[in-house]
This record gives structure tokens, sequence and C-alpha cells, in this order.
């Protein structure tokens, strides 16, 4: 009681303050500004600066190993098709046979038009793959409005870099379109930038959908908001099944134009089993009342019916996850779920975000072993069936346990504990679909109990730290 009385009288002083320093300056409380302090507030009051830039740095540098295991340990093509040009690498595609790996020479390759089309089928056993004899040395430079436009299965995108180079953000909608018969599609280690939905997934008119792919270890983001009304986000998978989005870095994602909401990555449109594991989500640098941003979302702002899977929705998305994840600075939560029926939201860390809601009668969650500023909260109906293990801190305070205060430099995106904190409870229910942590860390206890957030706080590998 004694508690709860001090918040009051702490409220009642901050308001009265406020509330004198307009009467003096002689200046009418806009809504502008109100809305800005009540989601400061919701923020617990604090502003959080991350070094996105120094992140995606670090990255880099971390991944320059990984994708060239990945391209030594790829299935041995059948024939190697080297290019160094737009024109040859076009030849290459057009002609593309199963086996082939299309190797492009370091240097620039420049694009315009509407979009560079994948219609060859590849096989299972023999994928057609696009890769950078050298990695991130080969850059693709898109003046066009669909990039790739993926329409064949068992394609696969690696050690690219593709920029958006439209002056008119109405253009360069996506890096990559992935439609009808593209299904198996793999995309990974490249750098993408500058897109409006840099990779979008849907039917194609007959309903056909591309299933079964696989988004792991890129970079996906924006140099600055882009100035259109159309959507803005990362990854826009609409109606398809068995997707994975694995560790990937997705930042910077703010639409300045229309409704000025976005999101790092969604799907919707009434598929299943789609999954986003173990991937960066940063919204901004700093949280902005200027956009809206959405971390991660299941059904994020639904789908007309033309579009569903099978021509309707009954739900946006079911048995879908969100794992592991590592989402920072959204003005909003960090996950979304609408409509999304029997979803798992599990060992997510989410800094500096307004939370989770679970919204409309048609949505069901576990939520379990989540690190959170923010609330959890049903809206509209939608349930948790169950919440177990969950951990709420503020970014930061005076007194008592927070994010600044248990964890030794979380604006450096370092979640260990400090050495005072080392009791502090972080056991969570045991989760055997998330054995090792964000970093591919293995649990230090031993054992497998799970624990709280997306990182094992007790381990000192802390794979995004910054200096």
């Amino acid at each position: 009681m004694f508690k709860l009385k001090a918040i009051v009288a702490f409220g009642v002083l901050v308001a009265a303050i406020i509330a004198t320093l307009f009467v003096l300056v002689d200046r009418p409380l806009d809504r502008k500004q109100l809305a800005a302090w009540v989601h400061h507030w919701q923020h617990d009051g604090t502003d959080v600066s991350v070094n996105v830039a120094a992140v995606i740095d670090q990255w880099q540098r971390q991944q320059q190993a990984a994708v060239r295991e990945s391209m030594v340990s790829a299935i041995e093509p059948l024939r190697l098709v080297p290019v160094n040009d737009e024109a040859t690498l076009l030849a290459a595609i057009r002609s593309a046979q199963p086996g082939d790996r299309i190797l492009l020479a370091p240097g620039q390759y420049a694009f315009s038009g509407k979009s560079i089309a994948i219609k060859a089928p590849a096989q299972v056993d023999h994928p057609i793959t696009i890769a950078a004899a050298e990695p991130w040395q080969s850059v693709l430079r898109f003046n066009l409005i669909e990039g790739f436009w993926v329409n064949a299965p068992y394609w696969q995108f690696e050690g690219l870099v593709i920029e958006g180079s439209c002056e008119n953000d109405n253009r360069c909608e996506h890096a990559f379109h992935v439609v009808g018969e593209g299904k198996s599609t793999g995309i990974a280690h490249n750098r993408i930038t500058d897109f409006n939905a840099a990779i979008k997934i849907n039917a194609n008119r007959a309903g056909v959908t591309p299933d079964f792919g696989v988004i792991e270890n890129n970079f996906i983001g924006n140099g600055r908001p882009r100035q259109t009304r159309k959507s803005v986000v990362g990854v826009d998978g609409v109606a398809v099944n068995n997707w994975r989005v694995a560790g990937n870095v997705i930042a910077n994602f703010q639409k300045a134009k229309g409704d000025k909401i976005s999101s790092g990555a969604f799907f919707k449109g009434g598929g299943s089993f789609n999954r986003f594991e173990r991937n960066l989500v940063m919204c901004a640098d700093r949280v902005s009342m200027d956009y809206v941003q959405i971390g991660l979302s299941l059904g994020n702002g639904g789908t007309y019916a033309a579009a569903c899977r099978g021509g309707r929705c009954q739900y946006e998305q079911s048995d879908s996850d969100i794992v592991g994840n590592l989402i920072v600075n959204c003005s909003d939560v960090g996950v979304y779920l609408n409509r999304a029926a029997r979803s798992t939201i599990a060992n997510n860390t989410l800094y500096s975000t307004l939370g989770i809601d679970v919204r409309f009668t048609e949505s069901s969650a576990v939520i379990a072993n989540n690190l959170l500023s923010g609330r959890i909260k049903e809206r509209d109906g939608g349930d948790i069936t169950l919440a177990q293990s969950n951990r709420r801190l503020s970014v930061d305070s005076l007194w008592g346990q927070s994010f600044s205060r248990v964890f030794r430099a979380p604006e450096k995106l370092d979640f260990s504990l400090r050495r005072s904190e080392q009791n502090v409870a972080m056991q969570g229910v045991d989760n055997r679909d998330y054995l090792s942590d964000i970093c591919g860390v293995k649990p230090t206890n031993g054992d497998l109990k799970g624990f709280v957030g997306a990182f094992d706080p007790h381990s000192d590998n802390q794979c995004f730290a910054i200096e």
C-alpha cells in the first residue's frame, strides 16, 4: 500500500511540475507533446540510444568467416558459370540448369526496369545458386521495382550486396519477390539495403504458394526513412507455410509517409508453421514518436480475402513461432499477434519496446521465458493460453531491478549479468525447442533447463555486444 501511495504521489508531483511550466511560459499543451510524454512514460521514461551502425559493422565482421565456410560446404555444383557483367549474369539466369552455380566476379552490376525474372526450375538435390565469388564484393544496384522475381523452385542466393538505387522510393519495392512456383528458395549471407519491403513472398494468381523457404544470416535495412506510403518491412510473407527466418539483422525500417506504420518482419494471410528465430531486430537507433514501429508480427495488419491462402483467412497465422529474438528500440510493441492461433512466443529479449500484444479472439499464444520491458497484453479478446517464466524489467531505474542495473551494458547489446547480479533469478521453464541461445551458446549450467530471454545470461559470449 505504501508503494502504491508513493507512486501516485510521485505522478501527481510530476503532473504539477509540468502544468506549472506551461503556465509560466504561457504555452498551450498540444496533442503531440502530450502523446510524446505518454509514450515516454510507457517506455519507462527512458531514452535509449543504440549505435546501430556499430552493431552492423560487428555483425559483418563475424559473418565474414561464416559466409566463406557456408560457400565451401555448399552442395557441389554440376556446373560453374562465371559472370563478370550484367549481360552475362542475365544470360546465365535465362539458360540456368539444375546444379548450376552462377559465380559473380567482384564489382558493381547495375540494373534498371521492372525485375530480373527467375523461371528455370532447379531440383532439390541440385539447386541453382547465384553467389559472389568473394563475399560482399559483388554489388548489385537495382533501379528495379521488384529485383529478383523468383517463380521457380530451389534457387539460392548467397554472399551478395543488393542495393536499391531508385530516386523515387515508390520504386525499389523489393530486392526479392518470391511467388508461386518459388518453393524452397534460400536467401543467405546477403546485405540488402534501401527497399520498401525487401523480401516479399506470396502466392501467384492461381493460388500456388512458394512454401518451405529459408532467409538466414542476412542484413536487411535502410539508410534513411522511406519516403513512401507503401508497406515498409524487412520480410513480408503472405499465405505461405513453413518458412524459417533465422539469424538475420533487420534494422532501420521507418516509413515517412501515410500511416507511418512499419514492421521488422511478419507473416500473415492464412499461413502456418512459420518461424522467426534468433534474429536481431533494431527498429531504430533511438525510439521516435515520428514513426510507429513494430518488431516482429504474426498477422500484422490483416489480409484481404483474395490474398489469403485458399481465398480465406480463418486465422491470419496459425502454429507459428517467434523464438529467441532480440528486439530493440521499437516505438510500438516488439511482438504483435493479430488473429494468430496457437502461437509460441518464447525466449525473446524485448528491450525498449512496448512489449507483447495478443489481439482479437482468433489469437491464442503460449508466452514463456521472455525478458522484456513493457507489457504482456490481451487485446480485443486475444487469449494467452499459458504465460510462464516471463521476466519484466524497466529499462532503467533509480532503485530496484532494471535492465541497466542487472546487465552489464544493455544499451550496447551486452546482456550478460553484472558480477553483483549473478544470483538474479533468470531460470526459465524447460524449452527443448531452444537448447542454445541467440549466439549459439548451449546453457552453461550443464543441463537442459531453460533460461529467460534470448541470451544465456551466465555466458560471456555476447555476440552482438559493441564497444
